[in-house]
């Protein structure tokens, strides 16, 4: 039987079904251009072994019709993707390794925002030219993510800085730094309000030029100094006097004045007590529990009483006083007394007059006394 080529027009539509077709039998030259879509083609029917190289395009292909077990491994090259043909949903999550990327391809308009976590970067993998200027912001770095080893020397200034760094290490030399309201400048911190220095331990003031200056509003009121390993505390202002002053249940009071329009005068509030092997020397280093001695002039100790009470020194013995001499201001004499002035053993009024409460024993004065002492009792 002679084999005749069947042209077009004498097949009928819809007339050539699976069961006509002997395996094998037809190949390119067999269809009309443009002829195929996918109506005639079976499910599953078209492998790589039918398909020849170089034959298929975009255009040849249904929307969503290609998934990844249509593609064998490693098919897809860049020569096979047409520009801008595949984004985020095209792409398995954790599939694109850097095997994938050809170097300089992935730039700005090739990631979209938020893409690139920490686990995509490699250690050490960004560079200043990878980072565009300005582009590195507080929401971006992970806290403690910068150290020392990542800056440049000399990179950061000021305008870099926010108001308040709460963790700045190893920066070198700032010109100013301003933490909330205090700024550190030079060798000032200052503090438009109060300021509080709180240590959970111990606070130290090195000084090595010797001197602590205390000042209010640029002018010196004090200093504590060192001089010959000796601590001086001064008051800077020409007779500004120092006070030592206190809470006494509450109130405030000053203990303690050191007048210095008077040389130093001390003047204490209320009592002064020594220990009782305390000694106290005027003009002299003590060698009783009070010594004193002038340099030059008469050596005086002065009592003043106001009008209408008594001056009065006690002698007193295990707790109890035993004597009394004084001034009594009622008879305005000198007394000799036992607890007070106002019971009277003695007493010498101005005009020299004696008068010996109780009895002179004859036998305790002597023979050429005795006759003073009856001139003296009866005139």
């Amino acid at each position: 039987m002679a084999l005749t080529k069947v042209p077009n027009n004498l097949i009928t539509v819809d007339a050539i079904d699976g069961t006509l077709i002997a395996n094998n039998a037809i190949n390119s030259e067999h269809y009309t251009d443009g002829s195929i879509d996918t109506a005639h083609i079976a499910a599953d029917q078209i492998t790589s072994a039918l398909i020849a190289d170089d034959q298929i395009d975009s255009e040849h292909y249904a929307a969503g019709s290609i998934d990844t077990a249509h593609i064998a491994a490693d098919q897809i090259t860049s020569a096979l993707i047409a520009d801008d043909q595949i984004d985020s949903e095209h792409i398995i999550d954790g599939s694109i390794d850097t095997a994938h990327f050809a170097t300089g391809a992935i730039n700005a308009a090739a990631m979209g925002g938020n893409s690139v976590a920490t686990a995509a970067i490699q250690n050490n993998a960004v560079r200043t030219d990878h980072i565009s200027a300005g582009h590195i912001t507080l929401a971006k770095m992970a806290a403690n993510s910068i150290d020392s080893d990542q800056y440049v020397d000399g990179s950061i200034d000021a305008a870099h800085l926010a108001a308040a760094q709460t963790n700045i290490t190893s920066l070198g030399t700032l010109t100013t730094l301003t933490v909330d309201d205090i700024t550190i400048n030079s060798s000032t911190i200052s503090d438009a309000a109060d300021l509080t220095i709180d240590a959970g331990g111990d606070i130290y003031i090195d000084a090595d030029g010797g001197d602590i200056v205390f000042k209010d509003g640029g002018t010196d009121f004090g200093e504590f100094s060192s001089a010959s390993n000796h601590l001086n505390i001064k008051s800077s202002i020409s007779d500004a006097d120092i006070k030592f002053k206190g809470n006494d249940g509450g109130s405030t009071v000053t203990a303690l004045t050191l007048d210095m329009s008077d040389a130093g005068t001390a003047i204490f509030n209320h009592d002064v007590k020594l220990a009782s092997s305390g000694k106290i020397g005027i003009g002299i280093s003590p060698a009783e529990m009070l010594d004193i001695q002038s340099a030059s002039g008469d050596a005086r100790i002065r009592l003043d009483a106001p009008s209408g009470s008594d001056t009065e020194v006690k002698f007193y013995n295990a707790g109890s006083v035993q004597y009394t001499i004084g001034h009594d201001d009622a008879t305005d004499n000198f007394v000799i007394g036992g607890a007070n002035v106002d019971t009277p053993y003695l007493t010498l009024d101005k005009s020299a007059n004696v008068n010996i409460t109780g009895t002179i024993k004859e036998n305790d004065i002597p023979t050429r006394s005795r006759a003073i002492a009856m001139a003296m009792v009866f005139g």
